[in-house]
C-alpha cells in the first residue's frame, strides 16, 4: 500500500507539475457535454472553413489552460477510448487544437497494458459501462474512431506513460474518501467510499433518497477523491471546471485534500477562442513567463503569466494607449525636472520630492493595473488542483 502523508511543509509542496488531467475529460463529462450541446456551433468562430461546435471550444480552452500552467495533459485510455467528445475530435482534432506537428509532446496517453490495443481489449469487460453506447453512434463507427486511436498510438504520433503497478486505486481512493467523509451523508456515505467507479458512484447518489442539498456535497465529495487519486496515480495535478471548481471551494471538507493554484476565467474562455495555429504562437510567446513560473511558482509569477496571456488575447484600445503614452512623456517630465532641479520658495524640497513620487506612479501601467483588478476578481472561476502528496 502508498501511503500519503497529509501534513506537508509548505514550502515542500508546489502548485505546479509538468502533467494535468482535466477533470471534464472524464467519459462521463464528455458525454454530457456531447449530447447537451449537439452540433450548436459557437457564434463568429470558424476553423478550416468549418462552425465549431460549443463543446469543441470548451475543451480547447480547458487542455489549452493545462497545457499553459502544467506543460502537458494527460489523457487516460478509458478518455480516449470511451469519451464522445475525444472519439469525435479523433488524434487529428486534438494535434489540429494544439498546433502540433506530427509528434504531439504536450499530450501524454496513460495506458493500463503495454500497448493500445491491449489497454482497449482489457475494457471490454461485461461490467464495463459505456457512455458512448447512449450517444446514437453504430458500433461500426465507434470501432473505426477508437482504432483511429489505436493506430496514432502505435505509431508514436503521442507519448505514453503507465502506472505504478504497486498503486493500488481501491485502497488509495478509500483513504480519502473515509478520512473527509460527511457525517451527514449516513449509510450511503459508507456505501459509496466502498466504490472506485464514477458512474456507479453517480447512479448510487442519484438513487439514494437524500435531500438536493446532501446529493451535491455526496457527488462534490465522491468526485473531489477521485479525482485526487487519479491524479495521484498520475503525478499529476487536474483541472477543475468552472461550476465543479465554485461548489468544491465552497466544501470546506475539501480543504485539506489539495492545494489550488486559481485561473481566471478570461484565460480560458480566451484561449477557447484561438485558432490551433493562434495558440501555438501565444504558447511560444509567453515561455519566458511559463519558465519562470515552473522555476518558482507561487502567485507572483502565476498573476505575471496571466496577465502576459490576457494582454496577448486582448485587443488594445488606440484613445487607451495614447492617453498612457501622453502621461507617461509627461510624468517622465516632472521625473527629470524634480531631479535636476534645484530647490527654490516656490519648488520647495518637499514638492519635487511629492511630484516625483507622483510621477513615478503614472510610470504604472493604469491598464495593467485594471486587468490585475480584473484576474483577481475572476480567479475563482476555475482552478488547478493538486492532490497532496505529490
Amino acid at each position: 500500500m502508498i501511503a500519503r502523508v497529509i501534513a506537508e511543509s509548505e514550502y515542500s509542496v508546489t502548485m505546479v507539475t509538468r502533467t494535468a488531467l482535466v477533470h471534464d475529460a472524464d467519459s462521463l463529462n464528455q458525454r454530457k457535454q456531447y449530447l447537451e450541446h449537439g452540433a450548436e456551433p459557437v457564434v463568429g468562430v470558424h476553423r478550416a472553413r468549418r462552425a465549431i461546435p460549443v463543446w469543441e471550444t470548451i475543451y480547447a480552452g480547458q487542455f489549452r489552460t493545462a497545457v499553459l500552467y502544467s506543460e502537458s495533459v494527460v489523457l487516460l485510455d478509458a478518455q480516449i477510448f470511451d469519451g464522445a467528445v475525444l472519439l469525435e475530435l479523433g488524434p487529428t482534432g486534438i494535434i489540429d487544437m494544439l498546433s502540433r506537428d506530427e509528434r504531439v509532446t504536450n499530450v501524454v496517453i496513460a495506458l493500463r497494458h503495454p500497448t493500445a490495443a491491449e489497454s482497449l481489449a482489457a475494457m471490454r469487460t461485461p461490467d464495463f459501462i459505456w457512455q458512448t453506447e447512449n450517444v446514437g453512434w453504430s458500433p461500426e463507427l465507434v470501432l473505426a474512431r477508437q482504432q483511429a486511436w489505436v493506430d496514432a498510438i502505435d505509431e508514436g504520433i503521442f507519448p505514453v506513460t503507465f502506472a505504478d503497478p504497486t498503486f493500488i486505486f481501491a485502497q488509495e481512493i478509500g483513504l480519502r474518501l473515509k478520512r473527509s467523509m460527511p457525517t451527514q451523508l449516513g449509510a450511503v456515505g459508507v456505501e459509496l467510499s466502498a466504490l472506485t467507479r464514477r458512474s456507479e458512484a453517480h447512479n448510487l447518489i442519484s438513487r439514494s433518497g437524500l435531500m438536493t442539498v446532501d446529493q451535491s456535497l455526496a457527488f462534490n465529495w465522491w468526485d473531489s477523491a477521485y479525482m485526487d487519486t487519479i491524479a495521484l496515480q498520475w503525478g499529476a495535478s487536474w483541472m477543475d471546471s468552472e461550476v465543479a471548481a465554485h461548489e468544491t471551494v465552497n466544501n470546506p471538507l475539501a480543504s485539506n485534500l489539495r492545494i489550488s493554484t486559481p485561473i481566471p476565467e478570461a484565460v480560458t474562455s480566451g484561449l477557447a477562442r484561438l485558432s490551433g495555429r493562434e495558440f501555438s504562437t501565444l504558447w511560444m510567446s509567453v515561455q519566458p513567463s511559463v519558465r519562470r513560473y515552473y522555476s518558482k511558482p507561487g502567485w507572483v509569477n502565476r498573476l505575471r503569466l496571466g496577465l502576459e496571456v490576457l494582454a496577448r488575447l486582448t485587443t488594445p484600445n488606440p484613445v487607451v494607449e495614447l492617453v498612457l503614452t501622453v502621461l507617461r512623456v509627461v510624468s517622465w517630465f516632472f521625473v527629470v525636472f524634480a531631479v535636476v532641479a534645484p530647490p527654490t520658495r516656490e519648488w520647495p524640497t518637499g514638492v519635487i520630492i511629492l511630484v516625483a513620487a507622483l510621477a513615478a506612479l503614472v510610470q504604472i501601467p493604469l491598464a495593467e493595473a485594471m486587468a490585475i483588478r480584473r484576474y483577481v476578481a475572476r480567479s475563482s472561476r476555475a482552478f488547478m488542483r493538486k492532490p497532496i502528496g505529490l
